[in-house]
């Protein structure tokens, strides 16, 4: 195979091939080899009734069974009151929070500890949420609860246990997913071969192209034994008689 062309296959795999794997390492250096990511403890506060998180991004592919069973584990410590966590769907909740004033996640900056939240404002207080069956996980009191992924639009609320306005907590979360540990031997698995590949082929072709010149710089070989060595002086180097 030609030098050119070496170096025009050689490049680009090995440019892949990092990126393969630099992915891989950022991915390990978040969740580790068992796919497990957990947030910052962090600090919330509201004067609404309830303080809502979307987990829209839970969709198909990530809650499939053939992937791994994904789970997520929140973590709550409450202040005051008795604190409550319940995930439900995003229908259900919307339902029982109409017109009640509540607090929404909008951004988590990581690895900050910062929750912004958007108020959303209401006139009607709501039941205590205990007393609510449509929970899919729930937890009255402080310590953790651990939800296993579902497809669907779901959303986490952390309120106070009898339903009244005030809600401050601080609380982690821990999302367990198989898929990105899998995700992680992929991207290595393609890349490091990807890499070998590439820097091999652009060392054989460097090698190449440095053998005419090494060539060109050898020296001439002795004349055989008894022979007439040629006369530069003569026409054409003939030898003299």
């Amino acid at each position: 195979m030609r030098r050119g062309v070496k170096l025009a296959i050689g490049i680009p795999v090995a440019i892949v091939g990092t990126m393969f794997a630099l992915s891989g390492l950022v991915v390990l250096a978040f969740v580790g080899f068992d796919g497990t990511f957990t947030t910052p403890p962090t600090s919330v506060s509201t004067d609404t009734h309830a303080i809502v998180l979307s987990a829209s991004f839970v969709d198909e592919d990530l809650a499939s069974r053939d992937l791994g069973s994904g789970s997520v584990t929140i973590a709550v410590d409450g202040e005051g009151d008795d604190v409550f966590v319940g995930v439900g769907s995003a229908a259900d909740v919307a339902r029982y929070l109409d017109d009640v004033p509540y607090a929404e996640a909008t951004r988590l900056s990581y690895p900050g500890s910062d929750l912004e939240l958007r108020r959303v404002d209401g006139s009607e207080r709501p039941t205590p949420p205990t007393d609510e069956a449509f929970w899919s996980a729930s937890r009255k009191g402080d310590g953790e609860l651990t939800w296993d992924l579902d497809d669907g639009d779901w959303s986490v609320v952390v309120m106070n246990a009898d339903g009244t306005a005030g809600v401050t907590a601080t609380g982690t979360v821990t999302a367990r997913i198989p898929a990105l540990a899998t995700a992680i031997a992929v991207m290595f698995l393609l890349g490091l071969p990807l890499v070998g590949v590439g820097v091999a082929m652009i060392v054989s072709a460097l090698r190449r192209g440095d053998e005419p010149r090494r060539a060109t710089g050898r020296s001439p070989a002795p004349p055989p034994p008894g022979s007439v060595p040629p006369r530069p002086d003569l026409p054409g180097g003939r030898p003299g008689a």
